[in-house]
């Protein structure tokens, strides 16, 4: 859980990874690859990930997953008021910064209330993505899904003995299963194990537009797909 904005948490996560696998009393030690790193995040979590990708120098990690992120400022919510500590949200430019690093997925749902009454929440965050790639030299590799309510509904499930969570529209990520974690697992497939191998399964799946693909995802409603140049 983070509440962070500026993706300081996303990378005290790779500084941890870093410090960990040089940590001879770590159970990680020697056990990491540095090299095909990911990041990734939910809700704010997920702001942190785009910004995180923007600040964090080329060839750190492979790509990106940003699923349900705030919305972009200025307005957002939550705002971007100024620079530094007073910008609570991601900015297209920063999104744009970001993917000319690597390659960048963005998920949503239709019933996603978080941040907006559903299903404004999810027009903005296309509206976002929109501002983000449409009209810039880095949108190659840049994708958008928005999974349709039906795919996120809330069941009930979530939870273990000791608390319960939502696993509806805005928590879609913590269904089991859920439609969202196959696409995680695709993306993270492609670049950080087969290194981003335009002819295999995976690269056919995320940027391809035959049956099977992110494209023709049938729990979508709405998916946009910037492939590679």
């Amino acid at each position: 859980l983070t509440l962070d904005p500026h993706g300081h948490f996303t990378i005290k996560g790779v500084d941890y990874a870093r410090s960990a696998n040089e940590d001879s009393s770590s159970p990680l030690y020697h056990s990491l690859d540095l090299e095909n790193l990911m990041l990734a995040g939910h809700s704010m979590g997920a702001s942190s990930t785009i910004m995180a990708a923007m600040r964090l120098p080329v060839k750190t990690a492979k790509v990106a997953i940003a699923q349900h992120p705030g919305i972009c400022g200025p307005f957002g919510p939550p705002p971007c008021l100024g620079p530094g500590p007073l910008c609570n949200t991601w900015m297209p430019a920063d999104f744009e910064v970001a993917s000319a690093k690597m390659p960048m997925l963005l998920t949503t749902a239709t019933n996603d209330g978080a941040f907006w009454p559903a299903p404004q929440t999810a027009k903005h965050e296309l509206g976002c993505f929109h501002k983000s790639t449409d009209n810039s030299t880095s949108k190659a590799s840049t994708a958008f899904v928005q999974f349709s309510e039906q795919a996120c509904v809330e069941d009930g499930k979530g939870g273990r003995y000791d608390r319960h969570w939502t696993t509806g529209g805005h928590d879609c990520p913590m269904k089991n299963p859920s439609v969202e974690t196959p696409w995680v697992l695709v993306a993270a497939k492609l670049y950080a194990q087969l290194g981003g191998n335009a002819s295999s399964k995976c690269h056919a799946m995320l940027w391809g537009d035959e049956a099977g693909s992110l494209s023709k995802e049938p729990s979508a409603e709405h998916v946009v797909i910037n492939p590679p140049s």
